[in-house]
């Protein structure tokens, strides 16, 4: 992988993009390769969490200037099947069986915000901005107007989306964009802590309770609470299952 590199420290594996010098923009290229690094993490049962972070002072200014330019000579199919690529691309890491943590400072900017909302915790320092810029530019939020409404609500999704104006790390924690703001000199220290409470977590099961929030939300109560009895069965005979009694009766 050239853009992207994986490390793994026991059950927890960092993602790290390597594109400083040109703000860790986002090409295709760049999409490709998570994807098939998700691919594989979805199958690696050694990885319980993930965190998603990148080099230098930014975690993402957005999809590349130049990719954006090259679409507007492309034919509408191959625009349509380009997009949807790239959109499998984010997909496949809001996918992830693990929990993810996305470690946010500086420019976190159109499509580098829309991978952000891609994982299940965002935790950033105060020197983060958050901006949505792309209808100056004449086109919609094409990979994520859904992911931010299904995140902070419809009032806050359209003052985001539709004023087009950037948002300090204080304001994205208010509106629930981001879940911790700390001191820059502390977004390490908070990310760590998060990710070793996770790790410290029965994996299958925070997975399916992951699940069921986010798949429940959009069912009737009925069909959510049926999705609820099958992971209950699923979960039953598991180690997480018989270890979590077994801490809980003995109360460690």
């Amino acid at each position: 992988m050239s853009h992207w590199t994986r490390q793994q420290d026991n059950h927890i594996v960092t993602l790290t993009l390597n594109r400083a010098h040109a703000l860790n923009t986002l090409t295709p290229e760049v999409l490709f390769e998570l994807r098939e690094l998700a691919t594989e993490l979805a199958n690696d049962r050694s990885a319980w969490v993930v965190v998603l972070q990148s080099e230098g002072p930014h975690f993402s200014a957005g999809v590349d200037v130049n990719t954006i330019g090259q679409m507007q000579a492309q034919s509408t199919e191959e625009l349509r099947a380009n997009v949807v690529a790239l959109q499998s691309c984010l997909d496949a890491l809001e996918a992830l069986p693990q929990l993810s943590v996305a470690r946010l400072r500086g420019h976190c900017i159109g499509g580098g915000l829309i991978m952000a909302l891609c994982c299940t915790f965002r935790v950033a320092d105060d020197s983060a901005r958050f901006w949505l810029p792309e209808v100056q530019l004449g086109i919609p939020v094409i990979m994520g107007t859904q992911r931010v409404t299904r995140t902070v609500g419809l009032p806050a999704t359209r003052r985001l989306i539709l004023l087009a104006q950037p948002m300090s790390a204080d304001e994205a924690l208010r509106l629930g964009l981001v879940d911790q703001v700390t001191a820059p000199e502390e977004l390490d220290a908070a990310v760590q802590t998060l990710t070793a409470r996770l790790a410290s977590l029965p994996p299958l099961t925070l997975s399916r309770a992951r699940d069921l929030i986010e798949r429940g939300a959009s069912m009737t109560l009925a069909d959510s609470q049926a999705l609820e009895v099958e992971a209950m069965l699923a979960l039953q005979t598991t180690r997480d299952f018989a270890e979590g009694v077994r801490a809980f009766h003995e109360k460690r």
